[in-house]
């Protein structure tokens, strides 16, 4: 399922698809894909769907671990790391702006966040579903 979710992933259809929704589409998109993938292979899409979400976390060992990082097209480009700060530290600057989870996907970039109440503290609290 992995190895199909890539090939999709980089077929010229669902990249045609990211172009024409724009960065707010990508979520949609991508879940459209993963549902697609899914019933290819016999499952109910939303459990087939997670499946492909969670394939890391259903690994025993680092070596099976490696081997869906390498497969899943997200996971081997995932530039997410550790990033650890201690309280009254500096906050390093970021790149990417943060998204709010509401209606619109707003953004906002952590510096302009922090400059509009300067004398609150700032906590930050991220996850992933997976």
């Amino acid at each position: 399922m992995l190895v199909r979710e890539d090939e999709l992933r980089l077929s010229d259809e669902c990249q045609r698809l990211h172009v024409r929704e724009g960065p707010k589409g990508y979520p949609e998109v991508s879940y459209e894909m993963q549902k697609r993938v899914a019933k290819e292979f016999g499952f109910d899409v939303k459990i087939g769907a997670e499946l492909l979400q969670c394939a890391e976390t259903l690994t025993i060992s680092k070596e099976q671990r490696d081997t869906v990082r390498n497969i899943s097209f997200y996971r081997r480009y995932n530039r997410l790391r550790e990033v650890p700060i201690l309280v009254g530290q500096k906050v390093p600057q970021l790149s990417g702006p943060l998204h709010f989870l509401d209606s619109k996907l707003s953004h906002v970039h952590l510096h302009d966040l922090i400059q509009q109440n300067p004398s609150q503290p700032t906590v930050l609290l991220a996850g992933s579903y997976s």
